[in-house]
């Protein structure tokens, strides 16, 4: 339902990239506060980087951003705050000493093993959104990005 003091939202499609922007910032703040009373320390938004280090220990920072498709400088932000936080560690690449490769520590494993003992509830409420829209959200996500993938927004507007 349109809620007309949405400024926004009354603007239309043209202003669909906003409105995206603003649903994936709702959900980013609503897991964090979840994930927080769950005494989970990282900030939401780098879960998917610490779940990838689990996976793939050892990453330069450039092959993290390439993996989870997030700019270098957003990436280099992301793990100074996991550093911080004594969730990730840096080692000195020693086949090309300007790289920096990095590495969970112990407490960013715990991290790791608490954010995944969440995943379900997550999971459950982006499953009970999608029941109430009557769309698969993820569904529609992975055919949007393959749509783009095809053929690029930008792409796009230059045809029209």
């Amino acid at each position: 339902m349109l809620r007309m003091s949405d400024y926004i939202s009354s603007l239309g499609k043209a202003f669909l990239a906003h409105r995206f922007k603003r649903l994936s910032e709702s959900f980013v703040d609503d897991i964090q506060a979840f994930l927080q009373a769950g005494g989970l320390r990282a900030p939401a938004r780098a879960f998917s980087t610490l779940r990838l280090l689990r996976e793939t220990p050892g990453l330069s920072v450039t092959q993290v951003a390439d993996q989870i498709k997030l700019s270098h400088p957003l990436v280099i932000h992301l793990l100074s705050q996991l550093e911080t936080l004594d969730l990730v560690q840096f080692e000195i690449d020693y086949d090309d000493r300007r790289r920096r490769l990095v590495y969970l520590t112990s407490a960013g494993q715990a991290e790791v093993e608490r954010l995944k003992a969440a995943e379900p509830a997550i999971c459950a409420a982006y499953d009970g959104l999608s029941r109430e829209v009557g769309a698969d959200l993820l569904d529609v996500i992975e055919r949007l990005d393959a749509a783009l993938a095809e053929r690029s927004m930008a792409e796009r507007l230059k045809a029209r």
